[in-house]
């Protein structure tokens, strides 16, 4: 079983491809393995007080 990603390396993921792709933020969540895009906005949240679509839009 392998040992899941550092937090900082799905955060760095998430904001390039919030950035450089057209990707929904459903899609990247399921990319990076997020069960649900609710899991993975609240993730992101956590660790850059602003949301997936406003990160986007930043």
């Amino acid at each position: 079983m392998s040992k899941p990603a550092h937090p900082a390396t799905y955060n760095s993921r998430s904001k390039r491809l919030l950035k450089s792709t057209d990707l929904s933020i459903k899609e990247i969540a399921f990319k990076l393995g997020f069960i649900d895009s609710p899991h993975f906005s609240n993730f992101f949240k956590q660790y850059t007080c602003m949301s997936p679509k406003q990160f986007r839009t930043y």
